[in-house]
């Protein structure tokens, strides 16, 4: 059968073009592929929408099977997971990588984690802290590199910042221009005192409102507001000057309560922190204005009360600074407040606890009269250098003894420490009344032998116990020594006191006279570990008693305008000080029946390196922390770690209590508290009149300037005006801050990588591969270098074989050829 074809046969050669192609293949065509895609589309919504959140069923396995291919790259998205998964890249490359694997590195996060520092390895320890001191140091390359990121400024900032320190300048002219030189005085005293503590006192007033804030103070990743309008609109700048720089001398609350109470001396918040903020080299610059009068006439008491106002504009500031003035109060507005409250329900102070005084039994030792028939006075004591005779009373002096003993006992189970001091007289007192009339019989042993011996045995114990002064002295010589500043607590002897007879003392005068010595801290050493919290709360205050529990009526008081103002009462060693604080917000903490808040203190800082890690406390903001903490105790803070360039929240942190110990920097609270109670005896013993304190950066003393008339030049006249006639200069240099090895973020965790450390050695690569991607998760395939590495040494080794066998072969081959030769000849005869 003869095959016809439909189409004509060409007899000249068919070409192959492009046309020719679009009319023959198989592919889709634009149309096709539009709607195909679109269909697509439409059929992954639908089935999304009804997709359960349980496991997927076998006809949705099936449906996405009838996908097409070029549907399912929609549907994985890996590049995205890829991008969220990344470390942050760094500034500069990393010089090297870490020194630490895999383990190592998940054993050291996990215990910065959970804070179990004592199960860390000496060695884990000493290389992890080796490896974070050659990154401090790539730190410091990298900012010195990079330093042009530390003087941006969001774009709102600086003219916030400006129109800030322009309002600031006019508060300046408010004092006295012209001062003389006073004196000059040093920051710190010769003597050190490790023990000095700030004590609460009282609080005298509280007024204004408080804004309750969310359990939740400001969410991670929250995008601060940088418009100037946005901010300004809340807080202008002018207004934000004026807050910060109110004058207390001008304050009439502030006034009216020292005339009352009396303090030597009242300042603010802001000077308080000032003061406070002086590290070991006094790299702080500041100006405080002091105006120190005389109180109002009460009664016959004339004492002068020292104002501190805060301090003065700085007369330079960095960039970090500057826009940290306009963070501070960008920040404010992510705050989630709730309602507003007003502050008598704010408890700024925590709770006192309650101690119970300790059993008489465990203070120290009584003094048992002879009437006690517990005694026993059979132990044969007559090794004893120090004891002179050895003693037994009969049993009808126990016996006469059992009545006067049984009415003894009630007031010896009474928990007071008053009867510690008490126990010397009484027992006395009892020895008289044993001894009050010898030649009496008594009506139980009429004989009166025992009672005669008892009256010798008791003319003795009126000057001293000789048993207990043994004892006394075991136990001084087997203590350690107590410290220098404790006071010895002596027994008050009652003024009605008959004289006592002079007797003769049967222990050694050097025994007795060592005891004498030790008497007191003999005393202090036998208390148990909760006495000294006791005797801390009936420590002496230096409030009177009468204005211990007088109360203040608000009515005559002047409220603040907007937010709270609270003035409390402090005592520092002998110096009675009042301070004016304000609290802005506050967290509820509701009881069974009550409604409180406790105060709460977020702290802005700014994070130019967190790419890296977040950077450590400096000392200025480790003192604003701790001031916060000193003046309400029931403060609870928190650090909003910001990115300096994008204006993001990165990172909340809430501060545990003893956050001190982590800090890195060189903060020292002892210190601090020595530099704050040199400076204001210095500043009370002032006479009456206006001041001005200057201290200049990196100076270990501070100069006292005193206001006067004069405006002709001289040698001693400082002009406050010359010093503040412009805005502050840049400070010179890069503020560069190390980084807190101890602070944790969610991309370490997430790719198990301790803060302050060097990346890790990537994992060996194939040959093909390019780039340093990599497969993860269950279904990764292991690349196959390490099988490549395995037969190219294989291959290595049997060549080696090769060539030592061909090499053998050949000098072989050259030794028999060598002896034919030599063989040959000796047949032909030739030599």
């Amino acid at each position: 059968m003869e095959i016809k074809w439909n189409d004509a046969p060409v007899s000249a050669p068919l070409v192959f073009s492009r046309d020719v192609f679009d009319k023959f293949t198989l592919a889709p065509n634009v149309k096709e592929l539009f709607t195909l895609l679109h269909n697509s589309s439409r059929r992954s919504e639908e089935s999304g929408e009804k997709k359960p959140d349980g496991p997927p069923s076998v006809s949705n396995v099936l449906a996405s099977d009838e996908l097409t291919s070029e549907c399912k790259p929609t549907k994985a998205k890996p590049v995205k997971r890829a991008e969220t998964a990344a470390f942050p890249e760094p500034l500069v490359p990393y010089p090297r990588f870490s020194t630490l694997n895999v383990k190592n590195r998940k054993m050291y996060l996990n215990m910065l984690v959970r804070k179990n520092y004592f199960k860390a390895s000496k060695c884990l320890t000493e290389q992890v802290k080796n490896e974070v001191t050659e990154f401090m140091k790539y730190l410091q390359d990298v900012s010195r590199a990079c330093s042009d990121g530390y003087s941006y400024m969001p774009p709102g900032s600086s003219r916030y910042t400006e129109e800030y320190l322009t309002a600031c300048l006019e508060h300046v002219k408010s004092y006295p221009q012209v001062y003389s030189i006073q004196e000059i005085s040093g920051l710190t005293s010769v003597k050190f005192m490790g023990d000095l503590s700030l004590n609460f006192e009282k609080q005298l007033l509280a007024m204004g409102k408080i804004d309750m804030l969310d359990k939740k103070v400001m969410a991670e990743n929250t995008q601060l507001p940088v418009d100037y309008e946005t901010v300004a609109n809340v807080v202008p700048p002018a207004k934000k000057a004026t807050l910060v720089h109110t004058a207390i001398s001008n304050d009439s609350n502030a006034e009216k309560l020292c005339a009352t109470y009396e303090p030597q001396v009242c300042l603010s918040k802001e000077a308080f922190l000032q003061l406070l903020n002086n590290n070991s080299e006094f790299t702080e610059a500041w100006e405080l204005p002091v105006w120190v009068r005389e109180n109002p006439m009460n009664g016959s008491s004339r004492r002068k009360t020292a104002y501190i106002d805060p301090p003065l504009l700085k007369t330079e500031l960095s960039w970090r600074e500057r826009s940290l003035l306009f963070h501070q109060e960008s920040v404010k507005l992510a705050f989630k407040k709730t309602v507003s409250r007003p502050v008598f329900f704010l408890t700024s102070e925590e709770l006192p606890v309650e101690t119970q005084p300790p059993p008489e039994d465990k203070i120290s030792r009584s003094v048992a009269g002879l009437d006690d028939a517990g005694m026993d006075f059979g132990t044969d004591l007559t090794d004893l250098e120090s004891f002179g005779e050895s003693y037994k009373p009969s049993k009808k002096v126990k016996e006469q003894n059992e009545p006067k003993t049984a009415s003894a006992t009630p007031s010896q189970h009474i928990p007071s420490l008053k009867r510690q001091t008490d126990s010397r007289p009484q027992t006395q007192g009892t020895a008289a009344e044993v001894s009050s009339d010898p030649a009496t019989p008594d009506p139980a042993n009429p004989s009166g032998k025992g009672t005669k011996k008892g009256v010798k045995r008791a003319r003795i114990s009126g000057e001293c116990d000789q048993l207990g002064q043994i004892l006394k002295m075991q136990d001084a010589m087997l203590k350690s020594t107590p410290s220098k500043n404790q006071e010895p607590v002596k027994p008050r002897v009652p003024e009605d006191k008959a004289p006592e007879v002079k007797t003769h003392s049967l222990v050694k005068q050097c025994v007795t006279s060592y005891l004498e010595s030790r008497e007191g801290q003999e005393e202090d050493t036998t208390l148990p570990a909760d006495v000294p919290l006791l005797l801390a709360t009936q420590r002496k205050r230096l409030l009177k008693e009468d204005l211990q529990g007088s109360a203040e009526d608000e009515m005559d008081f002047d409220p603040p305008a907007e937010g709270s103002v609270l003035y409390k009462l402090y005592s520092l060693l002998d110096v009675l000080l009042l301070v004016r604080s304000s609290v802005d917000i506050a967290h509820p903490r509701h009881d069974k029946d009550t409604f409180r808040a406790v105060p709460v203190h977020v702290l802005p800082k700014l994070e130019y390196q967190l790419c890296y890690g977040a950077e450590s406390l400096t000392h200025t903001e480790a003192c604003q922390l701790w001031a916060e903490k000193l003046l309400h105790s029931s403060t609870v803070s928190f650090i909003s770690r910001i990115n300096a360039h994008t204006s993001e929240v990165a990172h909340m942190q809430m501060l545990p209590d003893d956050w001190i110990q982590s800090v890195t920097c060189d903060f020292k609270p002892a210190r601090c508290l020595n530099t704050l109670y040199h400076l204001l005896k210095k500043v009370s013993s002032l006479q009456e009149g206006r001041y001005l304190l200057v201290h200049k950066p990196r100076e270990g003393f501070l100069t006292i300037f005193k206001a006067s008339d004069e405006t002709k030049a001289a040698r001693g006249v400082y002009n406050l005006q010359n010093a503040h006639c412009g805005p502050p200069a840049v400070s010179p240099g890069i503020p560069w801050v190390p980084l807190d090895p101890s602070c944790v973020l969610p991309f370490h965790l997430k790719h198990s990588r301790p803060p302050c450390t060097f990346p890790p050695r990537p994992p060996p690569q194939a040959k093909g591969e390019t780039g340093p991607k990599q497969l993860q998760g269950k279904c990764a395939v292991r690349p196959p270098q390490a099988t490549n590495q395995n037969q190219s040494t294989k291959k290595r080794k049997k060549g080696k074989k090769k060539r030592a066998w061909r090499d053998n072969m050949r000098v072989k081959i050259m030794k028999d050829q060598q002896k034919t030769q030599t063989s040959e000849r000796g047949k032909d005869g030739k030599p």
